[in-house]
Formats: C-alpha cells, sequence, structure tokens
C-alpha cells in the first residue's frame, strides 16, 4: 500500500506489472532475505535512537543549566521518547527533538544511482534468494526501464499484467482533479470536499477518506455518505486489476502444453514479447526451461 501510495499518488506514475516466474523455495528465500534485511535495518535504527536520545538530553541539560531552566521528558502516545522540553515557570523556553532518521552512511546497502539502485537492488535480491545464473554485472539491470528485458532474457517473464493506475487518472472530483487537491492548504480542502460531496462517487469517497488528511466534520460526513455492509476492496477503489490464482502456476512439466498457453494468453491478453504460431512451440520451450531453472538452483 505504501508503494502504490508513494508512487501513484504522490508521484503521479502508473505502475507497470510483469508474471514473474516463482516456485515455493523461492519466495521462501525472498521473503528470508527481505526479513533478514528489515532486522539489520530496524538493529541500525534502534541504534541509533538510543545515541540520539543520549545527544538531546545532553544538549537539553546544558540549556537548562545556563537558563536555570528544568528539563522535561516528552513522550509518545505509546510511551516512546521523542525529545525534551526546557521550561522554567511553567513557560517553556525550548524542545531538544530526538533525530529519528538514520544518516546515510549508517544505513545498510543505501541508494546508489549506478548500483543499487531500485532495478540494480530487485537483481541483487534474486541473485541473494538463489538465482546465481543471474550476472553480478549488466547494464539492463541497472537502468529501471530496462529491467523487464532483463528479466526477459533471462527466462524469468514473459507476460506484462494490466498496470496500475495512477489516482489522478482514475478519481473524478468534478472541476477539481486530485493533484489540484492535493496542493491545497487543508481549510480550502476541507471546504470545496464538503461543498461538493453530494455528487461524488462512493469509490471515490473511499480515496478521499484514505488520501487527504480532513476536518473531522468532512470524515465524519463522508463516512455518513458512505453507510454499507459490503464496503469495496482496496482493490476496486483504486483499479488495480486481479489475476486469477493459475495464472501464477506458470509452466510444470505435467501441465505446459499448448492448451494451458492459449488459456493463458486469453486470461492475460498481453504477452510481453509475441510469438508467432510456428514459434509458440520455442516460447513453450522457454517456458519449460524456467521451470527447471527455478527447480535446479
Amino acid at each position: 500500500r505504501n508503494f502504490h501510495k508513494q508512487y501513484t499518488s504522490l508521484e503521479n506514475r502508473h505502475l507497470d506489472r510483469f508474471l514473474f516466474s516463482s516456485n515455493e523455495k523461492l519466495r521462501g528465500n525472498l521473503f528470508n532475505v527481505l526479513n533478514n534485511k528489515w532486522l539489520r535495518y530496524q538493529s541500525n535504527f534502534l541504534s541509533n535512537i538510543h545515541v540520539q536520545k543520549i545527544k538531546s538530553k545532553r544538549k537539553a541539560k546544558k540549556y537548562a543549566q545556563r537558563k536555570n531552566g528544568i528539563v522535561e521528558e516528552v513522550l509518545g502516545s505509546y510511551g516512546n521518547t521523542l525529545g525534551y522540553r526546557v521550561f522554567k515557570e511553567s513557560k517553556t523556553l525550548k524542545y531538544f527533538p530526538i533525530k529519528f532518521k538514520l544518516k546515510r552512511s549508517k544505513i545498510p546497502e543505501k541508494y546508489t544511482f549506478l548500483r543499487n539502485n531500485c532495478s540494480g537492488a530487485i537483481v541483487k535480491l534474486l541473485r541473494t534468494a538463489g538465482l546465481r545464473f543471474l550476472p553480478r554485472f549488466s547494464v539492463q539491470s541497472f537502468i529501471p526501464i530496462r529491467l523487464d528485458d532483463f528479466l526477459i532474457k533471462h527466462n524469468l517473464i514473459h507476460f506484462k499484467l494490466p498496470s496500475i493506475p495512477t489516482i489522478d487518472s482514475i478519481f473524478n472530483f468534478g472541476e477539481y482533479n486530485f493533484l489540484d487537491l492535493k496542493e491545497m492548504k487543508k481549510e480550502e480542502q476541507s471546504k470545496i470536499i464538503l461543498n461538493n460531496l453530494q455528487v461524488v462517487e462512493k469509490k471515490d469517497l473511499f480515496i478521499l477518506l484514505d488520501q487527504f488528511n480532513l476536518d473531522v466534520e468532512v470524515e465524519l460526513k463522508i463516512i455518513e455518505l458512505l453507510e454499507t455492509n459490503s464496503p469495496p476492496s482496496y482493490e476496486e477503489v483504486y483499479q488495480i486489476p486481479m489475476q486469477r490464482p493459475a495464472v501464477y502456476h506458470l509452466c510444470s512439466e505435467d501441465s505446459c502444453n499448448m492448451f494451458e498457453l492459449n488459456k493463458l494468453e486469453k486470461i492475460l491478453k498481453n504477452r510481453k514479447k509475441r510469438y508467432s504460431k510456428r514459434k509458440s512451440t520455442d516460447f513453450l520451450k522457454k517456458l519449460l526451461m524456467q521451470t527447471r531453472l527455478l527447480d535446479s538452483y
């Protein structure tokens, strides 16, 4: 959801999707690699918080000594320390917040424009998960718009799925588009939304609740209009085409035949690379080859 929100909302970009071949072993390895990366980041983050807390408290104490003030710990809603407040005679003199953001030097495997950009990180993730037949260095693997060609070349994707649309393209709010509303100040935004609620489709009401930080009055009005026993799914609201589970069981020794392939084409209606009828057998061989690759790594 955060990935979808970042690209289709904040950056107004649609998301291309491809059918990626995998088996249970690869999916398990991918989960373990991602989980380990998260645990490493979490460990560095917590270590950084501990250091920043000490620094923030030290600064607050020095400032309080100069001003003859008192240091008070500022707690969040979950009891976690957010920083320190220096006050004197009930008057706040200064806040010393904890810096939560990690320095780039502290982030494991930080982003780099060439080797560890978004597409390079994906290829590195796949190699770490066991797909050693992928080359360590390839120009295609470091260029985001060529990543699909790189994965096709190495028999990991063959079909393109329907793209996830931008929120701006599916949001209908009369004369105001999604991006216009997003750029407005909260007061103006809430006023316009409140005045136009009666003519907005139900799906767009869900988008308003999910994407905007609205006044309580506006939120309650939307919830009142949305009273329903069968709310739509996230995919229905954002028009994300879902595929049948059968599509992901791409090709195994006993099911990979021309009948299955034709059935798959009817479901997807968009093969990444087109093959003539004469070459369909070659395509079938490629599907079998990728299955053997995944089973043997």
